[in-house]
């Protein structure tokens, strides 16, 4: 214990007689613990501490990734994720999402918000339960339903004054009413903190002249032009063959 005291003032002395040095030292240790404090809060918030959602080993966040080579993505098509949800053998559940900067009124002052639009089962998705009121069943995303909302838990207190009978009350959401039917748990912010609500992405399937491709009257009608189409230009070519004379075809070549 002496040794360490001895060569702990000696250190002391040799710093102060050179103030620059020790100056550069601490810097140089500063810098370096705290880089490595924001290297481990960053890797330990994405990699190892676990999302706040039951099961959370068990989602999967899926992106489109453009092949531009600097990491540019797009937006899934609506056709692209129908046809993986009837495919489906692996997942669960499966839902969609996308978010857009809306302007919203009906609770108070019109303000530009961030919406993410989603499907119905998204909040069973991630297994999150509302605090107030419901979140979306089987049905509410298909084409001819009501358009709904789920508002945030700091919108329902500072924009609808926390208030229980808030649930049924239609907000405008880009100029559309939605119904609100439920209020996420105060600590929810999927896809991000600055989202204030969440409003149903009708799941229509893509249409032509607002036809449905699964349509069976569209099937059994394009089936049938088709059919036609083949016979008559298969017909045209053997009657006229069948009609002219050939020695009245050689003379005209």
């Amino acid at each position: 214990m002496a040794n360490l005291s001895r060569d702990l003032w000696y250190a002391l002395r040799l710093m102060r007689k050179r103030p620059g040095v020790t100056a550069v030292a601490v810097l140089t240790l500063a810098l370096g613990l705290g880089a490595n404090t924001a290297i481990f809060s960053v890797v330990n918030g994405v990699l190892l501490k676990p999302l706040p959602y039951p099961s959370s080993d068990r989602l999967i966040h899926v992106t489109i990734a453009m092949n531009t080579g600097l990491g540019d993505r797009t937006s899934l098509p609506m056709a692209d994720f129908l046809a993986w949800q009837s495919a489906n053998r692996s997942c669960q559940t499966l839902a969609v999402y996308t978010t857009d900067r809306v302007a919203v009124s009906g609770a108070g002052d019109t303000d530009q918000m961030i919406d993410a639009t989603v499907s119905a089962a998204f909040f069973e998705t991630l297994g999150v339960q509302p605090a107030l009121g419901r979140f979306w069943r089987d049905g509410d995303d298909r084409s001819g339903a009501p358009l709904t909302a789920v508002v945030s838990y700091a919108f329902w207190e500072q924009r609808l004054r926390a208030a229980p009978e808030a649930l049924g009350r239609s907000v405008m959401v880009d100029g559309q009413p939605h119904e609100v039917i439920g209020v996420a748990p105060p600590r929810f912010a999927f896809p991000g903190l600055d989202v204030q609500l969440w409003s149903i992405q009708r799941l229509d399937p893509p249409t032509l002249f607002a036809v449905s491709p699964s349509d069976s009257l569209t099937f059994i009608g394009t089936s049938t032009v088709l059919l036609m189409v083949a016979l008559i230009s298969g017909f045209l070519p053997a009657w006229r063959a069948a009609t002219t004379d050939p020695v009245v075809a050689l003379r005209a070549e």
